[in-house]
């Protein structure tokens, strides 16, 4: 291993390990968000390194500046504090800059583990904190729980609990899948999925069970002939909306707290149609006002209390209205340009992973928060695969 790659590996681990202690529920109510923008001070000096010492820095720095102001001008023009302001663009400039960082820091199968790694003696780390802190979070016999067990390794929220686990997963996945060693973890992988079903995320558990069901798929395609794969691709794209419309109507709509979420959709959407300079640019002078409440506390008194906004799809509204969707959808375009021109195996993972981020928008907040180390990672994660130019094998 060189000395540079070494390098690359301990800053990833140590960025990624901030990350996700960060969101602890010890480490918040002791230390607030400190650690958590310790680590993202850590990554994003990374990424200006990054891109500074790479091929094209002018362009892509002002391919991050420019889109970063065009999200962030909703904030400028808002009636908030300039150190609201800043946040906001600062933390625009880091999500925007994810897919330019990944692919040139993150730009080794090797380094995924890494990810995964980090992440996971993170959750281990936040696990120990809770033994000794009681905040571990370990309930029998609860009715929050979809097993009676309700497991949330020392975190805050169970759907950040399940989130993490869910990211685990996916990293791990994307690293033995693509080294060619996947049914040597198998152990590994059954005892990830519990631990996301022990989070009680239904939202984590959905996503999950998608992402298996699609590669499984995909494996049974892959041993078909030309006209029989396209008859399994269009069954299992049927499956698949089936699938997900059958779970999105029938299971996720009728537990309480997502109908919360649907509702502070329909509610947030009938508004900004009603206001055009929030539908364009957002609610930030409502989100971010100074009542001494947080983001969620000041929209929900805003909706109703009967409205909520866990829902990425409505916090890039929120955060940014119809000019943030233009932003996201150049991210996604880029993306989907990339894994039309990658090799099958490359392209199975990274399509997979990109219909879980989509999904995601409609049930958690993964690809709209940098402060959440969900959304960080997998935009590193998929950048990653359709950026990795060396062997698939290493590590």
């Amino acid at each position: 291993m060189t000395r540079n790659m070494q390098t690359k590996k301990n800053i990833i681990f140590i960025v990624f390990f901030l990350l996700t202690i960060g969101n602890g529920k010890f480490a918040i109510s002791t230390f607030g968000h400190s650690i958590e923008y310790i680590g993202l001070g850590l990554l994003l000096a990374s990424v200006i390194f990054e891109i500074i010492t790479g091929k094209r820095p002018i362009k892509e720095l002002t391919g991050i500046i420019v889109f970063g102001l065009i999200m962030s001008c909703g904030a400028f023009l808002s009636d908030i504090s300039n150190g609201t302001k800043a946040t906001i663009a600062l933390s625009t400039f880091l999500l925007i800059s994810y897919p330019k960082f990944s692919k040139h820091f993150i730009s080794e199968n090797a380094l995924i583990k890494t990810l995964g790694d980090a992440l996971l003696f993170g959750m281990i780390t936040n696990a120990i904190v809770g033994v000794v802190t009681g905040t571990l979070g370990l309930s029998i016999g609860s009715n929050a729980s979809i097993l009676k067990v309700l497991f949330l390794c020392g975190m805050k929220i169970k759907n950040y609990c399940g989130g993490v686990w869910l990211t685990i997963y996916l990293l791990y996945y994307a690293y033995y899948y693509r080294n060619g060693t996947l049914l040597k973890h198998r152990l590994r992988f059954i005892l990830l999925f519990l631990l996301i079903l022990l989070s009680s995320s239904k939202g984590a558990c959905f996503l999950a069970i998608v992402f298996n069901l699609y590669m499984f798929f995909n494996k049974t395609i892959e041993f078909k002939e030309t006209r029989e794969k396209k008859f399994f691709t269009f069954a299992l794209i049927v499956a698949i909306i089936l699938l997900a419309a059958y779970v999105y109507s029938d299971v996720l709509a009728n537990v309480p707290t997502y109908a919360y979420r649907i509702k502070g959709m329909d509610k947030l959407f009938n508004l900004a149609i009603n206001n055009p300079a929030k539908l364009l640019f957002g609610f930030q002078d409502i989100a971010y006002a100074n009542t001494g409440l947080d983001y969620v506390v000041n929209m929900r008194n805003y909706l109703g209390w009967d409205a909520s906004v866990e829902m990425a799809y409505v916090n890039i509204l929120i955060k940014y209205g119809l000019v943030g969707f233009l932003a996201y959808g150049k991210i996604f375009k880029d993306i989907i340009n990339k894994i039309r021109l990658t090799a099958n195996k490359e392209k199975s993972i990274a399509t997979c992973i990109l219909i879980i981020m989509l999904l995601s928008g409609f049930v958690e907040t993964y690809i709209a928060s940098v402060h959440y180390v969900v959304g960080p990672t997998l935009f590193c994660l998929i950048n990653s695969i359709l950026n990795d130019k060396g062997t698939k094998n290493n590590g």
